[in-house]
């Protein structure tokens, strides 16, 4: 199943960073018709959550059919044709989700990642600023650490950083900014600082293949074999089919 980056790359980095489509609905009040287009909306976002890919777009088409601007019923559409490989359907939605409601943060970040999924890196980014700047963005910090996902999956380690920094300057406890953190500080020689990013992961109680395998080595180059050898179980135990777990033999 494809997803945009706000999801697909934090899964490598680590489990359970959620899209900004993730969110609860709250029916706003207004016209009956747009009322009905929310219902439509939050039913169609359970069923793709479910899966139900089918009904989840036929839900979305009465919303649609209700209040045919309705800017989340086409965010969430944006989020269901990604899916389905309909990436410009897709796009043609997120870009109408955000022409009939500039202020719809949630869409204009998805739509971000939806670019640097594709290649279009330069767009995202752009986007990503633009939310990151609005003084309705509830959570800066988040903002920032999926533009250093981006920059991230096209190699742009140094870009990747700045933005996993700011936002380790507005929340410390941001699990993807400081898995990137980790794999940026290691392959740079910093194993120092690749220990404390680690450490910090993994207290939250966080667990991802990549950040273990570079825990490991980065104790090993320090010299603590122990503590290596530590991550290594952790990694083959919980992740005894993985890549990482692989390259460790």
């Amino acid at each position: 199943m494809k997803i945009f980056l706000t999801l697909a790359l934090a899964a490598t980095l680590v489990s359970g960073c959620a899209s900004t489509a993730n969110q609860p609905y709250d029916p706003a009040t207004g016209s009956l018709s747009s009322r009905q287009a929310d219902l439509h909306t939050r039913l169609a976002w359970n069923y793709l959550q479910r899966g139900q890919y089918k009904v989840a777009g036929q839900e979305l088409d009465q919303a649609l059919r209700k209040s045919p601007s309705h800017s989340k019923a086409h965010h969430i559409y944006g989020v269901l044709l990604t899916q389905l490989d309909r990436t410009s359907e897709a796009e043609r939605h997120f870009r109408r989700a955000i022409q009939s409601d500039p202020n719809n943060l949630d869409a204009q970040e998805d739509f971000a990642g939806f670019l640097c999924q594709f290649g279009r890196t330069g767009e995202g980014i752009d986007r990503y600023r633009q939310t990151m700047e609005n003084p309705l963005n509830e959570q800066p910090a988040l903002t920032r650490t999926r533009a250093g996902l981006c920059m991230m999956r096209t190699g742009d380690m140094a870009g990747a950083e700045t933005y996993f920094r700011e936002a380790l300057e507005r929340s410390p406890s941001i699990p993807p900014a400081l898995a990137g953190m980790v794999r940026i500080s290691y392959e740079r020689g910093n194993h120092l600082s690749a220990r404390g990013y680690a450490e910090r992961y993994i207290a939250m109680g966080e667990s991802d293949p990549d950040v273990l395998l570079f825990a490991a080595k980065a104790e090993a180059a320090l010299g603590d074999s122990e503590t290596s050898e530590n991550y290594a179980r952790m990694l083959r135990t919980r992740y005894p089919n993985s890549a990482q777990a692989k390259l460790l033999k």
